[in-house]
C-alpha cells in the first residue's frame, strides 16, 4: 500500500510501512505449524508471504527462522537492495532462486551476461511428491476407485445397460 500512497502523498515519513507482529510469529516454528494445520496442511507446511521485500542489507532473511515460513518479493528494486525472488516447488521439495540486480538491461542483452540466480534448499522430501500425495490426487483416485466399481459391478451382472 506505502507504493501506492507515494504517488499522492509527497511526505516520505509516510511512505514508511510497519510490519504488524504477524511478521514476528513467522519466525515461531510453533506458531507456524499451528497455522498450517489449521489451514488443512498437516505436515511439512510452509507459510508464504508474498510482496514482501527482504532488507537483506539490514540482516533480513527471506526464511524465517523456524524454517517454515518465508517472506519473498519477486521484485527488483533498488530501495530492497537490487534483488528478487521465486518461490521452486517441486516434486522433490522447496528451494528459493534469490535473483541478483544487473547494470541494466541493454548491457544484459549486448554483453550476453547470465543472470543466475543463488539458489537455496528450503525443504527437501525423503521421496518424490506425486499428484496422488496431494488433496487433488486424493480426490482423483475417489473417483477413479467409484468408476473401477461401476466397472466391476457391470461386468458382474449388478448392474444393467439401461
Amino acid at each position: 500500500m506505502a507504493t501506492f500512497e507515494t504517488y499522492f502523498v509527497e511526505d516520505k515519513a509516510t511512505h514508511k510501512e510497519i510490519r504488524n507482529p504477524w511478521f514476528e510469529k513467522l519466525n515461531d516454528k510453533d506458531f507456524c505449524d499451528q497455522v498450517c494445520q489449521q489451514m488443512g496442511v498437516p505436515e511439512q507446511g510452509l507459510i508464504v508471504n508474498g510482496h514482501v521485500p527482504v532488507k537483506v542489507e539490514r540482516g533480513e532473511d527471506p526464511v524465517k527462522r523456524g524454517g517454515n515460513a518465508v517472506t519473498i518479493d519477486g521484485a527488483f528494486s533498488e530501495a530492497y537492495g537490487d534483488r528478487g525472488y521465486t518461490l521452486i516447488l517441486s516434486s522433490d521439495g522447496v528451494q528459493l532462486a534469490e535473483h541478483h540486480g544487473f547494470r541494466d538491461p541493454v548491457s544484459v542483452v549486448r554483453t550476453g551476461e547470465d543472470i543466475i540466480p543463488t539458489m537455496r534448499d528450503i525443504l527437501h522430501h525423503t521421496s518424490p511428491r506425486l499428484v496422488k500425495d496431494t488433496g487433488v490426487g486424493r480426490k482423483i483416485q475417489q473417483q477413479i476407485d467409484a468408476l473401477d466399481a461401476l466397472i466391476e459391478a457391470y461386468a458382474n451382472g449388478e448392474l444393467l445397460e439401461g
